[in-house]
């Protein structure tokens, strides 16, 4: 059955490239047809088709040539790999080096350090605007394209300050998309707003159900876009928002009254509690015809709970102020540990993760696959509630970020002996706090730029504090719950100033 749903969706899929007169690219005054994307995307396919199965990195800013690329790709029988031009080169080193890509399209000069292991390893490199000028057409053959074969690898923030990568087959999210044509009233010819990363598996729900309803991708232009979307959503036409709570709190702080223009037909949170001021918001200030409430991960493609939202939520779960991530999707199943995570099995769960890392994230039961999400979930009538994380891992504007990534890469800095993560501010105002051990002054100018270097800016702490020793527990570790609790009362302070 599996193999007959991706072949069917694929099918789908590719013909809307072939016969949709609609705009498939909006972005302010750039307006490019699904027939413009198709003829770009076959020109790439003419390179494309000489490889079969093999991980294609498309390093790139967000643009018209970077979806002709993922597109082609997938369909090529390739597998995507996506890389933010805009991260630090050390972290994307980092990636690649995991990724062991066959080749890479870009639209820009790779910089030094990438172009040099790229040079090792005898990948070939290719640039977006000289394929698209001169390439002549091929077309795709759906054939190549197996339904267990990797689709697309992203990256997560990993334990030991390196990445983690997530492979999805076809088979993985194709039923994910399916759920969601399924469940929520699109109308053909939408506007798909995109603000974030395509390295960010929320671009899975973005881009296959644009496509699948002849609709329009309009990403944010510049940082201005992604910070204050308002104007973006207002001059683009945007009628489905996909985000995390944090934009619609931004967009709420700037215009708390609405979007006059804006007419959403359906709003999408996911990736961080959805609390309920902001659903207020949502409903009354943003007059959205459905807002629903997702949940999941990049392991299960990447969402398993979906709550469609009403008006009564607002009065229902206010004893617990946020909305709960309600029930399961089709074709998932769940079960719940003796400490209360939650754990999910269905095609939608990876396999596991790239070179087999962290394998205890996993676990065969009586032959089934099953993820543990390290997610405290609990019933609440005909619904589930998350009561948050088990572990260290925490979620930032919407991404997922393990807090010992961030230590890892504190520590290497030469000054400093020991670092401790954890989380300040409240809701979706949540920021990193680092709290560091060094015999010597501190300067949290210089830890920011180390930082910058090597993490993108959702992973930096926000706050820095220096402690000269560190307070031990019973067993003789750093007491970080001690740590957090002082923080939280006001107590913890620098007890070393930094250098000027």
């Amino acid at each position: 059955m599996t193999a007959k749903l991706v072949t069917s969706f694929y099918e789908k899929f590719l013909s809307v490239f072939t016969v949709s007169k609609r705009d498939a690219y909006v972005c302010y005054d750039e307006r490019y047809s699904y027939a413009q994307m198709y003829d770009n995307m076959l020109k790439l396919n003419s390179l494309l088709k000489e490889y079969q199965n093999q991980r294609v990195v498309i390093y790139s800013q967000k643009n018209f040539p970077n979806y002709c690329a993922v597109f082609a790709t997938l369909l090529s029988g390739n597998t995507w790999v996506p890389m933010n031009s805009s991260l630090p080169s050390i972290r994307v080193l980092e990636m690649m080096k995991l990724a062991e890509p066959t080749l890479i399209l870009t639209d820009q000069d790779l910089p030094d350090d990438i172009s040099a292991f790229v040079c090792g390893r005898g990948i070939q490199v290719y640039l977006l605007a000289e394929l698209l000028d001169a390439n002549p057409k091929t077309e795709f053959d759906l054939g190549r394209l197996e339904p267990e074969n990797d689709a697309i690898i992203y990256f997560t923030s990993g334990s030991t300050g390196v990445p983690k990568g997530v492979p999805l087959t076809h088979a993985n999210y194709v039923p994910t998309i399916e759920n969601i044509l399924n469940l929520l009233p699109f109308n053909e010819g939408e506007v798909f707003a995109d603000y974030h990363d395509l390295g960010f598996v929320i671009s899975v729900p973005i881009l296959f159900p644009c496509v699948m309803t002849q609709s329009a991708v309009s990403p944010a232009r510049n940082e201005m876009d992604t910070m204050m979307p308002g104007n973006h959503l207002s001059e683009n036409r945007v009628t489905v928002l996909i985000t995390v709570p944090s934009t619609i709190s931004r967009i709420r702080r700037l215009r708390p009254d609405g979007l006059p223009g804006v007419h959403l037909n359906i709003l999408i949170s996911c990736g961080e509690p959805l609390h309920l001021d902001i659903l207020d918001y949502c409903l009354n200030q943003l007059n959205a015809n459905f807002v629903n409430n997702f949940y999941g991960s990049t392991e299960v493609s990447p969402w398993t709970f979906r709550h469609e939202c009403k008006p009564e939520d607002l009065e229902r779960f206010a004893r617990f102020g946020v909305i709960p991530i309600g029930q399961l999707l089709a074709g998932t199943r769940m079960r719940v540990s003796e400490h209360g995570e939650l754990i999910v099995s269905g095609p939608q769960v990876t396999a596991g993760y790239l070179n087999n890392v962290n394998p205890d994230a996993f676990e065969r039961v009586d032959g089934e696959h099953w993820f543990k999400t390290g997610d405290k979930v609990v019933p609440f009538e005909d619904v589930w509630l998350c009561k948050g994380r088990l572990d260290s891992q925490v979620k930032i504007s919407g991404y997922r970020v393990e807090l010992t990534d961030t230590e890892a890469h504190l520590r290497a800095m030469k000054s400093v002996e020991s670092a401790i993560c954890f989380t300040g501010g409240e809701a979706d105002g949540k920021f990193i706090v680092a709290v560091l051990h060094s015999k010597d002054p501190v300067d949290v100018n210089e830890v920011r730029e180390f930082l910058s270097k090597r993490l993108p800016s959702y992973m930096i702490p926000r706050q820095v504090i220096t402690k000269a020793n560190m307070p031990l527990n019973k067993s003789g570790k750093i007491d970080r719950a001690g740590l957090k609790a002082s923080y939280s009362d006001g107590s913890l302070m620098s007890d070393a100033a930094p250098r000027p």
